[in-house]
């Protein structure tokens, strides 16, 4: 005879708890948005110190956002099987990660590659 046991469902969260969470969430999505701000806000310098013109500065733009809308259905099959609280967080690390690797990048043109791998960090 096969018995199967099933795992006891989570005790349901406190008001505090919530409010928590929902501020946490809240929270990184007002980053996300300060982040996809900071970078149109800075398109005019970042064209002239590139040395590129309008056909350019769409891919600038556009490599944040297409990692993130790549990594949305992965993201949640990690936090299926990892965890919420887990993938979450270690989401917010690359975030903050490759913010700090973008600060700290030279003026030249080395700032473009850590500017997608920020991309990544809201996804998961």
């Amino acid at each position: 005879m096969l018995t199967t046991s099933l795992a006891a469902p989570p005790a349901p969260l406190g008001a505090r708890r919530r409010w928590t969470v929902l501020a946490v969430c809240a929270l990184s999505m007002f980053l996300v948005g300060v982040d996809a701000t900071i970078v149109n806000v800075g398109l005019p310098e970042i064209g002239r110190g590139l040395g590129t013109g309008t056909r350019g500065l769409e891919w600038v733009v556009d490599a944040y956002t297409v990692v993130m809308a790549s990594l949305l259905i992965v993201s949640g099959a990690l936090a299926d099987r990892l965890g919420r609280r887990r993938v979450f967080r270690r989401g917010l690390l690359v975030f903050g990660l490759a913010s700090v690797a973008c600060a700290l990048a030279p003026p030249s043109g080395c700032s473009s590659p850590p500017g997608p791998s920020r991309g990544s960090g809201p996804r998961c």
